[in-house]
């Protein structure tokens, strides 16, 4: 495997879109004919070496990186990942319309118009030149940045390149409204996602981009956390006693036109933080939130649970672990079975790692299906040291929800069904099953109103107070909506269920149970290609909710229900499986 020196020093880096390879080589050639030393991807890698590892160590140690501008360059986002962190760049126009190949990071920086197929000796000369002039500047070093940050960086950090190109090109895009001035972008996801990680790795990829960086921690005082950032502005404002003053002081020096980035962390809504956050300057906020519901005036980048081949990646890299080592296919089987939720990843990476060697993926996962409540109680320290579980993870978030027991129930009651859509409709046939249920839960009557001035549940159509319940849901990030449909993160229904007392649970699975069941068509029949448009979505969702309901031994209307459900999968075509539900209800 080959490697690059970490040593070796470049003098450009250039960066290019495998399909303006012609371009890129000539580039290469005259950069290299004229003594500059160029760190090219053609002449460095070699077959079998980790790609994505060298180039980055590349763009790191390059003085200035020159991406090659044509429509194609725009289209790949590794191009646009190794550029915008570099310590210097200088773009070379090479094809196209500008408005069409520049993206916001760049229109901060010098261009130079140049096709490597046709430039001139004498445009050549002019691109050594300015070359030359970017290598005599002396060096940024990371020390002389003042960085105020909290956490160290996750090295296991993958899978969310994407994510930080997204995050970096809409805070360097123009101001869209007045609260954005500064360039202010929400983060935001259920607990779990990683949303600190990720603007904290921002913050180390994109360090060049600032002069100053700083955090805050919105869990705290945010009148003391500005106060404190006073304080790193004019360490003399330590002998002031008075908050206020100091607070105001930094808001005011955000607002200069000093290049800073703010990480404020943890923010529970938009209104407890809208205060805090600059509206001018050249100051860039990244807000990280559970909370969803922004308005229009703030920019959102919404962040999802990891793909499949990055959470296979953090499971082996976070314990010690290599795909040699390990049954791969044991590994993809428990990130899936965890959702691929990096906090529960990393926390059975690490009880895998501290078990030793021969505890391997397919041991955890055998012993996860026995002993989820453990498993998911046990706290790891990461790399942002944050401490709680996945089973603790969400409770601040529902205890935001504490008095909305409508909104409550839903999610306890959805714990019983499918990982996938549920339809908006199916709660609101059953909406008198839902309030006994929201009573249930709160263990009284609901009252008129709830303590945040909402109407009750009784005090609104069916309609709107399911609404009202989604939004809120959504609001703080427990579920995703899709139109008419709305779906929940299956580890959110494992903690859910193992949260229900064990001499509730048989209700509650009925409740569940009994929404289904109102909601699948008698008639006309399953067989009936009429009614399969509400079966189809419904089936997972049937499926599931039978399996918890035969285990709960609850025969009424199980044994109905999965007679329909065999007739329209025998409908289908589907024998086997319809044999398999008539077998059971037939027993039951």
């Amino acid at each position: 495997m080959h490697s690059t020196h970490a040593d070796t020093q470049y003098d450009l880096f250039v960066s290019y879109s495998s399909k303006d390879l012609p371009a890129a080589e000539a580039l290469n050639s005259r950069l290299v004919g004229a003594g500059f030393k160029v760190w090219f991807d053609k002449a460095r890698l070699q077959s079998g070496c980790d790609w994505h590892k060298e180039i980055e160590a590349g763009c790191k140690q390059s003085r200035v990186l020159m991406p090659v501008l044509t429509p194609h360059w725009k289209d790949s986002k590794w191009t646009r990942y190794e550029t915008y962190g570099a310590e210097a760049v200088l773009p070379l126009h090479a094809e196209g319309d500008l408005d069409e190949v520049l993206t916001p990071p760049l229109r901060r920086t010098q261009l130079h118009k140049l096709d490597p197929l046709t430039a001139s000796d004498a445009e050549w000369d002019e691109l050594f030149a300015a070359v030359r002039r970017l290598l005599a500047q002396p060096r940024v070093e990371k020390g002389e940045r003042t960085a105020h940050l909290r956490y160290r960086t996750n090295p296991h950090f993958v899978g969310r390149e994407s994510d930080l190109l997204q995050l970096h090109e809409a805070l360097f895009r123009g101001p869209t409204a007045a609260l954005t001035q500064g360039g202010t972008i929400s983060v935001h996801a259920m607990g779990g996602v990683g949303k600190t990680t990720l603007a904290r790795e921002y913050a180390e990829h994109y360090w060049r981009c600032y002069q100053q960086m700083l955090w805050v921690d919105a869990r705290a005082d945010l009148l003391s956390e500005f106060a404190r950032l006073a304080e790193i502005f004019d360490p003399r404002l330590k002998e002031v006693t008075d908050l206020t003053e100091k607070a105001n002081f930094a808001l005011r020096v955000l607002g200069e036109q000093t290049e800073r980035l703010l990480i404020v962390d943890n923010v529970e809504d938009e209104e407890s933080i809208q205060r805090w956050i600059p509206k001018a300057g050249g100051c860039h906020t990244i807000i990280t939130s559970r909370f969803a519901g922004w308005s229009s005036a703030v920019q959102t980048l919404h962040v999802y649970v990891l793909e499949p081949e990055p959470a296979r990646e953090l499971l082996l890299q976070s314990s010690g672990r290599t795909a040699e080592t390990e049954a791969i296919q044991s590994v993809d089987d428990l990130a899936k079975e965890l959702g691929y939720l990096p906090l529960a990843l990393e926390q059975a990476a690490a009880f895998v790692r501290e078990e030793g060697v021969d505890f391997t993926f397919a041991d955890y996962l055998q012993l996860y299906q026995k002993s989820q409540r453990e498993l998911l109680a046990e706290g790891v320290l990461g790399s942002t040291e944050y401490p709680d579980s996945v089973m603790t993870t969400w409770r601040a978030t529902l205890d935001r929800l504490r008095d909305n027991t409508l909104a409550r129930a839903i999610l306890r009651l959805c714990a019983f069904y499918a990982s996938t859509p549920i339809p908006q409709a199916m709660l609101e046939r059953s909406f008198d099953d839902l309030l006994a249920a929201a009573e249930l839960l709160a263990g009284e009557p609901t009252d008129s109103t709830n303590s945040t001035g909402t109407p009750s549940p009784q005090s609104a159509s069916p309609e709107m107070a399911i609404r009202r319940a989604l939004k809120d849901l959504a609001r703080y990030s427990m579920i995703d909506r899709y139109g008419h449909d709305f779906g929940l993160h299956n580890l959110v229904q494992t903690v859910q269920r193992l949260e229900i007392p064990c001499d509730a649970e048989r209700t509650w699975i009925k409740a569940a149970l009994d929404i289904v069941n109102a909601h699948c068509p008698g008639d006309p029949p399953p067989d009936d290609v009429r009614s399969w448009p509400i079966w189809t979505p419904l089936e997972p969702h049937v499926e599931t909710i039978l399996t918890h309901a035969d285990r709960a031994g609850i025969t009424e209307p199980t044994s109905r229900l999965m007679n329909d459900f065999g007739l329209f999968l025998a409908a289908r075509t589907r024998y086997a499986a319809a044999e398999r539900w008539f077998r059971r209800a037939l027993a039951v």
